[in-house]
């Protein structure tokens, strides 16, 4: 366990006898990171066939050997697996990335979830509704010696705010830097209005401080630090 302020986040590894073995077709855009172990998780998008794109997540003993393998996919939008990052404790997290047009909400595969209660206290347990041409954000924490999912939460700007499976559509974000530690530390580009600290998934804020004099270009820049249960969101400071 991790004490933060004087609340106890987790993200902690159980035991659980399970092998998963899938073998990629083609892998794309691999990024790797290494714990305490030498073992090594690698990350990319699986071009599944012309027309689909699947995660895809492996771990690699200090010896090079499979340890597990497996695609994190559930819905029919091309999604990707795109940042790894092995905290101090040696728990693997992720950065998903799927492209709007599914009002599926499940995103990650079933079987790939530690348990049931992956999403339920997360900020954001979906996204609503999103065009095709939008790019939302899954952030993850992986059971280090199955891959499953142990928490998640989506991540996303939004045109309006409000309930997210009542409001209006979801819009891009994505994740350029991400680190974890005591906390889970992200830096965005938002294409549309970004989350507030006070945002959650029945009620979407808008950042205050989001205008048009605080963009970076076309998009804001925001530097969010989150909680490991990631649950809730401490500090959201626009970078300009």
């Amino acid at each position: 366990m991790v004490v933060v302020s004087g609340m106890v986040q987790t993200c902690n590894p159980k035991t659980i006898d399970l092998e998963v073995y899938e073998e990629p077709q083609n892998l794309m855009d691999i990024s790797e990171a290494t714990d305490s172990q030498g073992n090594t998780y690698r990350v990319a998008y699986d071009q599944v066939s012309d027309s689909n794109q699947d995660p895809y997540i492996e771990k690699l003993d200090a010896r090079g050997n499979v340890v597990w393998s497996m695609h994190h996919s559930a819905t029919p939008v091309d999604e990707r697996a795109v940042k790894i990052v092995v905290d101090p404790f040696d728990i693997p997290w992720v950065v998903f990335t799927l492209d709007g047009g599914s009002t599926d909400a499940a995103f990650i595969t079933q079987k790939h979830i530690v348990n049931a209660g992956t999403w339920n206290n997360a900020l954001f347990r979906g996204y609503g509704q999103a065009d095709g041409a939008a790019q939302v954000v899954v952030i993850a924490c992986m059971h280090p010696e199955t891959g499953e999912l142990e928490r998640a939460t989506f991540f996303m700007s939004r045109t309006e705010e409000g309930d997210i499976d009542a409001a209006a559509k979801t819009n891009t974000l994505i994740v350029d830097e991400f680190e974890v530690g005591n906390t889970v530390n992200i830096r965005v580009r938002s294409w549309y209005l970004p989350p507030a600290t006070t945002a959650r998934h029945a009620n979407f804020v808008f950042h205050p401080q989001a205008t048009e004099a605080t963009k970076t270009g076309d998009s804001w820049t925001v530097d969010y630090v989150l909680s490991r249960g990631l649950d809730t969101m401490y500090e959201a400071d626009i970078v300009q």
